[in-house]
This record gives C-alpha cells, structure tokens and sequence, in this order.
C-alpha cells in the first residue's frame, strides 16, 4: 500500500505484507493498515507551522512558481506567518488563532495585503491536507479577511498630455514608458520588458510576452505575471507611428557610436544606450506630476488612468479586463466600482430617459 507523501522526499512510502488465505481477508488487513497509517501519521506528527511552512515553500513553491511569486510567498512567510503562528503545532492550529492575526495585522496593513496573507495560507494549509499532515484545513472555518480595494488618483486625458508634454524634454525615455502605459494599461515591467519584436507594424498590434524586474539580486526577465498577462493589446495609428519614429531615433543614435542595433533590442531604453531599470520610470513621472502640480500618481496609477478612460468611453469591463491582462473580469469590477462622476451622470441621464412618463399623445395604439 502507498502511505501519505513524504514531504521530505517528494515520494509515497510503500508497505507491503503477505500470506492472506484470501482476497477478503487481505482487504480487511490493507483497510485496517491505512486507518492505522493515517492515524499515525496526522497525529504523530510533532511539527510547528513554522517548520511544516518551510517544508512547503522547499517542495512546493520553490522552483515550481514565477520568481516573483515565490518572492511574494517568502516575503509573506517571514513577515507575517511565521511570526505570528509559527510556534504553534501544526496540528494545534486552529481558527482562532488565525483570526487574531487577522485581527492584528488589519490593524497596520491594508485590506489588500491581509487578503494575500490569507490566500497564501489557504495554499500552504490545503496542501497540508493533500499531504497527510492535516485531516482538513482550520481556514474552512474562518471567514476570509474583507478585500477593499484603495480608490487611486488617476490623470485625465488633458493632464496626461501635460506629463507627456513635460518628460518629452526632461526625460526620453520615461517619456516612452509613460506614453506605452497610458495608451496600453501596460504594467511597468511589462513596459520595461517590451522588445521591437513584440511589434506587429502591420496589424498595429503589441505582444505582452514578458516582465523586467529590478530585484535586490539584480534584473530578473521573465514570463509576465499571469497567464491572461501574455496578451496582444490593439493600438491606433498613431501610437505605431511614435514607436517608428522612435525605434529610428534609437537606431539613428546606435549608428553614431557605431554599434550593432536588433530587433530584440528594448523598446524603452536610452538613446544613448543601456537600459533603465524601472524605477527610474516612476521617479521621473514623481518629479514630473509634482513640477506640474498634478495629482500625485504612481507608475501603476497610468495604468489605471488608462482603464478609467476607456470605461468613460462606454468599453465593456469585458474587454477592459482583456485589455489588462487581469485574471478574471472580477478583479477588473473590483478595481473600478468607483466610478468617475462623468460616468455617473450618464448613468443618472440613462436611468430617468428609461423610466420616463410617456407623454400624452405619444403612446402606442394598441
């Protein structure tokens, strides 16, 4: 018979034993063993939540996940759940004690960050259970922490040409950056990580194919955060016209200092050569929304004005979600609930003409 998985190991310990007279017998003998085998197993085991959370970041998330995601999981470990329940016994565990941390931790973080501490949880206790060290998971009794999502400053369109306007002078290259998040909805790292050969000139198209990251261990180039990352965003004319005109000025400069020039060159790097890290598009937008006295706006927030402006223009959530790259409809409802005041006024003007009293003499015969 199998045993529960040896975390340790990654394999299924195997038992075996003879000399049944018959079939039946040996059923009852092999039911009887894996009772046993799991008793033992779930209630012998001695381990704390820290050190059965190590185990779990070793055999199932390391090497498994996108970096950056077993970066956010280390981060959460150590930051959070290992102090604050990893001195408790696995099998000790139980919801109170998750919900005090909740409780705790709502205190000084965001609701947003307390929900990715429980959904990082969740994986780690369900995985304890597919491995035999739980018989179900604690959290199946908690209440998940409430995710509000922080109403950000967003530019209009008026005030992102003024930006635009600004780092054109100051800054080409963030320049570019910002340009490709306010016509895209581009994440920064996606933007940093665009090649010209993501460009489909013809059917005016961008490839998301990939992410460049700045981390405490240098650059790190990889695949883009979701599945429904890796997408094509359509653009106008005109946005392939400023990249032409720019991937020229680009090869222009190469040219001069005598150096090679490729397609797989970054769209969003220094015309004198090199390429920025991300930060340094962000500290650029910083400076320059401060000197023009605009709503203070992260990088993120481009990407934000982006989508606020299409839902002005009436685009279905659908496909803004699409547009995004975000993970499901949902996530883009959740984001966006804050509607603009001008999309509340045509709401309020669609509502009353549907609701409207027919007027004398306008109704239909019948």
């Amino acid at each position: 018979m199998n045993l529960p998985m040896d975390p340790s190991t990654g394999r299924y310990p195997q038992k075996w034993k003879m000399g049944f007279l018959t079939k039946k017998e040996a059923q009852r003998a092999l039911e009887a063993a894996l009772a046993q085998a799991d008793s033992e197993f779930l209630l012998g085991e001695k381990i704390t939540v820290e050190e059965y959370l190590r185990e779990w970041m070793a055999h199932s998330v390391v090497d498994r996940t996108a970096k950056r995601t077993e970066e956010t999981y280390e981060g959460t470990l150590e930051k959070h759940l290992i102090p604050h329940l990893g001195a408790v016994r696995l099998h000790a565990l139980k919801p109170h004690h998750i919900e005090q941390m909740y409780r705790t931790l709502s205190q000084t973080h965001a609701p947003a960050t307390v929900h990715r501490i429980h959904r990082t949880l969740r994986a780690a206790l369900n995985r304890a259970v597919k491995w035999g060290y739980l018989e179900r998971s604690p959290l199946e009794r908690v209440d998940a922490p409430p995710l509000r999502y922080k109403k950000r400053n967003v530019l209009n369109a008026e005030q992102i040409h003024q930006c635009l306007d600004y780092l054109r002078s100051v800054s080409p290259t963030a320049h570019m950056a910002v340009f490709l998040a306010a016509h895209t909805g581009m994440r920064r790292g996606e933007v940093a990580g665009l090649r010209f050969s993501d460009l489909d000139w013809d059917k005016l198209s961008i490839r998301v194919q990939r992410s460049r990251q700045q981390r405490p261990v240098g650059e790190l180039v990889g695949p883009t955060k979701t599945a429904g990352s890796h997408r094509t965003i359509v653009v106008g004319a005109t946005v392939m016209e400023t990249l032409a005109a720019w991937k020229e000025h680009l090869q222009h400069k190469a040219k001069t200092r005598e150096e090679d020039w490729h397609e797989d060159n970054y769209v969003v790097s220094h015309p004198d050569g090199g390429y920025p890290p991300p930060d340094h598009f962000s500290r650029q937008l910083s400076m320059a929304v401060k000197r023009l006295g605009l709503p203070s706006v992260s990088f993120h927030d481009i990407r934000h004005s982006h989508a606020t402006l299409l839902l002005e223009e009436d685009v279905s959530l659908k496909a803004i979600s699409e547009r995004l790259g975000h993970a499901s409809i949902n996530l883009t409802a959740n984001l966006y609930a804050h509607v603009t005041p001008r999309i509340q006024k045509g709401v309020a003007a669609a509502a009353e003409k549907a609701l409207a009293r027919p007027q004398p003499g306008n109704r239909e015969r019948r």
